[in-house]
């Protein structure tokens, strides 16, 4: 094992997580105290100096864990004035914009009016403010919800993104008035490095050497991005140890050669020390300009160690270099704690350091070994935390870290370097960064191939995954000549199993209701085993739904392809994701209600739908009816030749709502997208199979539907609403709500109780639930079932 005196770091990075984690878990000034009297005490008690050094780090850890934490809905200054009515907000900007697809745009804004507080501000537009500017805007806030579907993360836990408490949306979008400050050192050198490489790049490459040198992740193609994703790359996006170390390194060595030349300079300072303070300096400075992300305090942390290291000429130990930046960061941002990010990037780092065996002369075989120790080192994590893990991680990161990391970063970060004193020799060697960047980016486009990059995915409950990380430490822990694989290949192992929590059962007609804010997205999991969706959630918070929750959440879900995949009608919030799972899933079939018009913002998913060889069915042409997948299936609206209610021949996109009726042995599920009162009121009058003891609640409770004479032709057991309670449309309506209740009909809506699934075996009816931070509840039957 470690010896404590070889390695005396490592005990107190080990005793500070674990007090961090304490400490957040009973946040509160008032806890805060609790946890330094039990410490203070137990070092009173404690007879070993050593032993006493550990509890006051942890003690340490867990004030400031408690301290750090969030506090709980209702105690945050701000948590009045989320009432999602306008109000006016000032605030200066603390970082830079972070750009989302289509123009739009967020900043973190601290608000000096109505009250302190640090609110993230969504906007669209080429000209976001930047960091310094004063805004005033006439804007609605609205508490951050983290989307409860399997695959989140819990933003709660991690202290929300940079410390906001809330989302402000001007309304309008062009109410808001930017009084420009004047930007610091930092804010310029990002826009000139952003103008430098934007003038003179072309997309894909453009956008990413904005990801490879800012972080800025915004223009990168979406084929390029998946292609790191299932090739096990992405962390060759991130601002991590390479990028950092690039920077200090050059810096360093032209200034420890600058004081050696000058004798002046010599006399005065070491050229050793310099070139180690002005590395450093530069690692700041850098990391300063990119945004800090976890991995690159990270590194600049490491960079610290290191440069004391060196200057003080004592020996460099690997784990006391990571147990000492470890320290550094919890010390300064306790809620790192909980940023997946900061497992990642320590335990590949350690696991890099443990299972590499030294080079001497075999540089092939290290880069080998490295590989495969940092999907080792991190495979309990990315699981645990994403789901899957790429098979072709290994020889994928060998083929992509020398060229994209060896190769292009330092050529894109030299050339933005010389370009800003000699702009004909930074854009010559950005020419040859372009050709090293295509290469790379035809490396990974080819071997993210999704017909030769198979995903290891996998959903294992908490417990497990700490079991494995374990188990992992320990094998690590161990020395090189005793179990170290068998260890790592255990820890592999168990968090490899094959657990997927929220599977819909088999045998069952199963409906999953994600959660994704105001819109649908419905999993129909079929008892022959189909798996079919309906809508795939709108565009809201400047992401796209699709690929950031409702993709992961199939994967959880045991879902790797899809027989059918169905839009209820052509809004946004129902269509906006059904691209991203398009693109990322293989499906069998799309179905749209009908045709969009040729100006329709819908005629790129049909677009995406041919570009993947998937065809498209017609409802108002064709019925999606039958029996498929073991239950019978039944197209009540639209009719073929008959789109609108009353025979209308043009009604607005929700007249011309999908509404199915699914039956197994007794048991009927209705599904109505966003149908209002007077398709309700045609439905009932011509006398269609209405009768169902699950409904999907129409139009997300608004009081536009779910008429009195709807309840009383489909008598639910259980009524499920799709629903964002924060958002600007204040659904569902509470009359609408207590009409269910007053009917007998038990009620779930996803912005309240999360993702819901109901399951039938065609006899009996049962749901349950899922939270974040609970996970998945225990299945209850549905009252008079």
């Amino acid at each position: 094992m470690y010896s404590v005196t070889r390695r005396p770091l490592v005990a107190p990075a080990v005793a500070l997580v674990a007090g961090v984690w304490f400490g957040m878990q009973v946040p509160g000034a008032g806890a805060a105290l609790l946890v330094g009297a039990l410490g203070c005490a137990l070092l009173g008690l404690s007879r070993s100096l050593r032993h006493a050094a550990l509890l006051a780090w942890i003690g340490l850890g867990a004030g400031l864990g408690a301290l750090d934490a969030p506090p709980p809905p209702g105690e945050h200054p701000l948590d009045p004035w989320l009432t999602g009515q306008p109000l006016l907000i000032e605030g200066r900007v603390t970082a830079p914009a972070v750009r989302y697809p289509e123009g739009e745009w967020a900043v973190v804004l601290d608000l000096s009016r109505p009250v302190a507080g640090r609110v993230r501000l969504r906007g669209a537009g080429d000209d976001p403010p930047g960091r310094g500017d004063r805004v005033a805007a006439r804007a609605r806030l609205a508490p951050h919800r983290a989307f409860a579907t399997p695959g989140q993360p819990d933003r709660w836990r991690a202290g929300g993104t940079r410390r906001t408490r809330a989302s402000a949306y001007p309304t309008p979008r062009a109410a808001m008035l930017i009084v420009r400050g004047s930007p610091g050192p930092i804010v310029r050198a990002r826009d000139a490095v952003r103008a430098f490489l934007t003038a003179r790049l072309e997309d894909p490459v453009e956008g990413l050497a904005l990801a490879l040198v800012l972080g800025d992740r915004s223009r990168l193609d979406e084929e390029m991005r998946e292609g790191f994703r299932r090739t096990g790359t992405s962390h060759l996006l991130a601002i991590s140890g390479l990028h950092v170390g690039v920077v200090a390194y050059v810096v360093g060595w032209i200034g420890r050669w600058l004081v050696a030349l000058l004798p002046f300079l010599r006399v005065r300072i070491a050229p050793r020390t310099a070139g180690v303070f002005l590395g450093l300096t530069a690692a700041a400075g850098y990391g300063a300009m990119t945004g800090w992300a976890i991995s690159t305090c990270r590194a600049t942390a490491m960079a610290a160690v290191l440069a004391l290291l060196l200057v003080g000429r004592r020996r460099i130990d690997a784990i006391q270099v990571c147990a000492a930046a470890a320290c550094i960061l919890l010390l300064a941002e306790p809620a790192a704690l909980w940023e997946p990010a900061t497992a990642l990037s320590f335990g590949s780092v350690v696991a890099i350091v443990r299972l590499t065996p030294p080079p001497a002369g075999h540089r092939i075989r290290a880069l080998v070994a490295g590989s495969a120790a940092a999907a080792v080192g991190t495979a309990p994590w990315t699981l645990g935390l994403f789901g899957e893990v790429s098979l072709v991680s290994v020889p994928a990161n060998l083929a992509a870290i020398p060229v994209l990391g060896m190769v292009l970063v330092p050529l894109l970060l030299a050339s933005v370097g010389i370009g800003a004193a000699w702009a004909t020799g930074g854009t010559a060697l950005l020419a040859m960064a372009e050709t090293v960047a295509r290469a790379g980016g035809a490396v990974i486009g080819a071997m993210g191939d999704p017909r030769w990059s198979p995903q290891l995915t996998a959903s294992p409950p908490p417990a497990l995954t700490a079991l494995s990380v374990g188990v992992l430490a320990i094998g690590l822990c161990l020395p090189r000549r005793w179990q170290r694989w068998a260890g790592a290949l255990l820890a592999a192992a168990l968090a490899a199993s094959p657990w997927h929590p929220g599977a819909p059962p088999g045998g069952e007609l199963t409906l999953t209701v994600l959660d994704v804010g105001h819109g649908d997205a419905i999993l129909i999991s079929t008892p022959a085993g189909e798996h079919w969706l309906m809508d795939a959630g709108g565009r809201p918070r400047g992401l796209d739904p699709g690929a950031a929750v409702v993709v992961p959440a199939l994967r959880r879900l045991g879902v790797d392809r899809l027989d059918a995949a169905l839009v209820s009608h052509l809004h946004v919030d129902h269509y906006g994701g059904m691209e991203a799972v398009l693109e990322s899933l293989p499906v069998e079939e799309l179905w749209l209600p009908m045709p969009p018009p040729d100006d329709h913002p819908a005629r790129s998913l049909v677009e995406v739908a041919h570009s993947q060889g998937v065809p498209i069915g017609l409802q108002v042409a064709h019925r999606f009816s039958g029996v498929r997948g073991g239950c019978r299936i039944e197209q009540l609206h639209p009719r073929p030749g008959r789109p609108c209610p009353g025979g209308a021949r043009d009604c607005g996109a929700n007249g011309h709502s999908s509404v199915l009726r699914l039956t197994h042995g007794r048991v009927a599920f209705l599904l109505t997208g966003d149908m209002e009162a007077d398709l309700e009121e045609e439905l009932v009058r011509s006398g269609a199979p209405l009768r169902a003891h699950v409904l999907k609640v129409p139009h997300h409770g608004s009081a536009t539907s779910s008429t009195p004479l709807l309840l009383a032709a489909v008598d639910p057991w259980l009524a499920v609403a799709s629903v964002d309670p924060d958002s600007r449309h204040r659904l569902p309506r509470p009359s609408v709500t207590h009409r269910y209740r007053g009917g007998g009909a038990l009620w779930r809506a996803t912005g309240t109780h999360g993702t819901v699934q109901v399951s039938t075996d065609g006899h009996r009816v049962r749901v349950r639930t899922f939270d974040l931070r609970r996970g998945w509840s225990r299945w209850r039957p549905v009252p008079g079932a």
